[in-house]
C-alpha cells in the first residue's frame, strides 16, 4: 500500500512541473513572438527605426494582459490536459484555434486599449507564434 501511494504522489508531483513548464514556456512565447515581431519590423541599417520608439511602450503596456488571456484561451482549448506524447491532428487544430483566438485578441487589444500597431506586427507576431506553440 505504501508503495502505490509514492507511486501516486510521484505521478502528481511530475504532472505538475511539467504543466507549469508548458504555462512557463507559453509565457515566453506569447511574449517573445511579439517582441520579435517589433524588431523584424523596425530593425533597419542595424538599429531600431526611430518610428519604432512609440511602439514599444505600446507593446510593454499590453503584454501582460495578452499573457493573461492566452492562458486563460490556452486552458479553454485544453492545451493543458494532454498527453503530448501522443499527440495528434485534434491536438494540432486546437493549438490553431488558440492561436486564432489569440491573434484576435491581440489585434481587437491592442487597437481599443493601446495603440493600433502595424499589420505585419500581427501577421509575424501571429506566425512565430502559432510555430513557437506548435513545436
Amino acid at each position: 500500500m505504501e508503495e502505490t501511494e509514492k507511486k501516486h504522489k510521484f505521478v502528481y508531483i511530475r504532472w505538475f512541473f511539467v504543466r507549469l513548464a508548458m504555462v512557463l514556456f507559453d509565457i515566453f512565447a506569447v511574449n517573445f513572438a511579439y517582441f520579435i515581431a517589433l524588431i523584424i519590423r523596425f530593425y533597419v541599417n542595424f538599429e531600431i527605426n526611430e518610428w519604432a520608439v512609440r511602439f514599444i511602450p505600446a507593446f510593454r503596456a499590453f503584454a501582460p494582459w495578452y499573457t493573461v488571456c492566452c492562458l486563460v484561451i490556452f486552458g479553454v482549448f485544453k492545451l493543458y490536459n494532454n498527453r503530448w506524447k501522443y499527440a495528434g491532428l485534434n491536438d494540432l487544430n486546437r493549438i490553431l484555434f488558440a492561436n486564432l483566438a489569440t491573434f484576435v485578441v491581440q489585434v481587437a487589444g491592442s487597437v481599443v486599449f493601446v495603440l493600433r500597431m502595424p499589420v505585419t506586427y500581427y501577421v509575424i507576431g501571429a506566425v512565430i507564434q502559432f510555430c513557437m506553440i506548435a513545436a
